[in-house]
């Protein structure tokens, strides 16, 4: 029989977000989207002005497949259906700037999107300031993979900043996996990902895995039912 406090303690445990029945993640002992996995901790993003990062040489700024996204101001907004670039990119540079919505929503329903590198890896987006979700679903994350190390998150309503360094991955001539692709994540000036391993493509409440694609393929915004601003969004390929 649960003594009180064992009871409390489940009780608590339960009402974490996330899952506790799905597949364990190859290398780890967390489940994904394990509700008891740790959460980042909180650390102060570097300081600021706001204004748009200026593109080094180089740089492409890429064309958008869905004009229903386009604001007056020419910020992209979140609406119906995702966004890709007409452009394809492989290994690169990759610098966003996002925000999300002042919301009272929670987990995963507050302020959520993503960037899919090559349509198929996602770095999570999401308003993590106030807001716990799972660790694996954190704005920062490989989602469904790898947590970032801490959480830099600005509040709802101010402008957040990554900036990834993408290799893709490579695959053989019959389509096997030759070697996985790697993030380094600076979120809001904090490195929270370094070389991390994308253990495939993105999957919800799966283990991720690698399929064969294209060398390159278009960047992806998410559609998750959250109107998240993008702007100044430009790619340095390698």
């Amino acid at each position: 029989m649960l003594t009180a406090l064992a009871l409390a303690a489940t009780i608590l445990i339960d009402d974490r977000p996330g899952f506790s029945d799905t597949p364990i993640i190859p290398g780890t002992k967390w489940r994904v989207h394990d509700k008891e996995r740790p959460h980042p901790r909180k650390k102060n993003p570097v300081a600021w002005d706001g204004k748009p990062v200026p593109a080094p040489m180089g740089a492409v700024v890429p064309t958008w497949s869905n004009p229903s996204w386009k604001l007056a101001n020419g910020d992209l907004q979140v609406q119906q259906g995702a966004n890709l670039t007409k452009e394809a990119f492989g290994s690169g540079r990759y610098h966003i700037e996002w925000r999300t919505p002042v919301d009272n929503y929670k987990d995963q329903g507050s302020g959520n999107s993503g960037v899919f590198l090559m349509g198929e890896y996602e770095i999570q987006i999401l308003n993590c300031f106030n807001n716990v979700t799972y660790a694996d679903g954190h704005a920062g994350s490989i989602y469904g993979q790898t947590p970032p190390s801490s959480n830099p998150c600005r509040p709802q309503g101010e402008w957040q900043t990554y900036d990834i360094d993408f290799v893709a991955p490579v695959f053989a001539m019959d389509g096997s996996l030759k070697s996985p692709a790697t993030v380094t994540l600076v979120f809001n000036g904090v490195r929270v990902l370094n070389k991390t391993k994308v253990m495939g493509q993105t999957a919800y409440r799966a283990v991720a895995k690698y399929a064969y694609h294209a060398p390159k393929l278009p960047l992806m915004l998410q559609d998750h039912g959250s109107p998240v601003e993008f702007r100044n969004i430009w790619v340095v390929p390698k």
